[in-house]
C-alpha cells in the first residue's frame, strides 16, 4: 500500500479526533480575571463520573495513573503551586495538562475542572478516558466486513490510544487490494467514542507478465513470466 494513501487515511483520522472532547472550564468570559482559587497547594486528578454508566468505566487506564504522577508532569505545573490562580489561570492549567496528555498517547481524553469548594488548597481535576464504542465498515464492496473489522485490531470497550490507532491503521492498510480510513465520531453512550471504517476496495484480483532478454545461455536468453495474485476470503 503506498505510503502516501496510508498517510491520507491517518490525516482525515487525525482531524476528527482533533475536534474531539475539547477542553472544558466552563468558566464566563467576563469572571476570567477572577480569582478561582486563593492558594493552590496540591492537585488531585480523579476520573469523570457519568450518570448511568457503571463504576468499572470510571477507572483510568495504568498508563494514564502513571502520567498523572509522572516526574514531567510535576515539572510542568510547578510554576502554579504555590500561587493563587485566576480563572484565566485555570482555564490556561486544563489546557496545559490537555496537551501533555495526549501528547503522550492519550488523544482521546477530556480534563475539566468540577464544581467544588477549595479546602487546604487542594484542586480537584477529572480526567474523563475515552473508550472505544461500536466499530462499522462502510462502503466496502469487495471487503467482507468481518475482516475489516478482524484486521484493524480494534475492540470495543478499550481505552483508545494514539500510537495503537496509528499501528492498526498501518497494518489494514497493507493489504494491497484495499485502503481503510478511521473517522472517530461521539458515540450514543457518555464516555464512548464510535469508530467509521471507510473503505476503499477493488476487485481482489490482479495479473502480471514481464520479459527478460538477458538470461542464462544454457536455459535460453529470452525469459517470460506470468502470474496472478488474489485474496478472495470468505463472505
Amino acid at each position: 500500500m503506498p505510503k502516501a494513501a496510508i498517510k491520507r487515511g491517518f490525516l482525515l483520522w487525525l482531524g476528527h479526533l482533533l475536534a474531539l472532547a475539547p477542553l472544558h472550564n466552563g468558566f464566563a468570559a467576563d469572571s476570567q480575571k477572577k480569582i478561582a482559587v486563593p492558594y493552590l497547594n496540591k492537585i488531585i486528578f480523579e476520573p469523570l463520573k457519568i450518570k448511568g454508566v457503571l463504576d468499572k468505566d470510571y477507572i483510568l487506564s495504568d498508563s494514564l495513573k502513571n502520567l498523572t504522577h509522572s516526574t514531567k508532569l510535576k515539572k510542568i505545573l510547578l510554576p502554579y503551586i504555590g500561587h493563587p490562580l485566576t480563572f484565566d489561570q485555570l482555564n490556561e492549567l486544563t489546557s496545559t495538562v490537555g496537551i501533555f496528555l495526549r501528547k503522550h498517547n492519550h488523544a482521546f481524553i477530556d480534563v475539566s475542572v468540577p464544581p467544588q469548594i477549595i479546602h487546604k488548597g487542594i484542586l480537584h481535576i477529572t480526567l474523563l478516558e475515552y473508550r472505544l464504542g461500536s466499530i462499522t465498515v462502510h462502503d466496502n464492496q469487495w471487503s467482507p466486513r468481518w475482516t475489516i473489522k478482524r484486521d484493524s485490531g480494534l475492540s470495543p470497550g478499550e481505552h483508545l490510544k494514539l500510537r495503537t490507532l496509528q499501528t492498526d491503521l498501518n497494518w489494514i492498510n497493507r493489504n494491497p487490494f484495499h485502503t481503510v480510513d478511521m473517522v472517530s465520531r461521539p458515540s450514543v453512550k457518555p464516555g464512548y467514542t464510535d469508530i467509521d471504517l471507510r473503505v476503499a476496495d477493488r476487485f481482489p484480483v490482479y495479473g502480471y507478465a514481464a520479459y527478460n532478454n538477458q538470461g542464462d545461455p544454457t536455459t535460453g536468453r529470452l525469459n517470460w513470466y506470468v502470474g496472478a495474485s488474489w485474496a478472495m476470503p470468505l463472505t
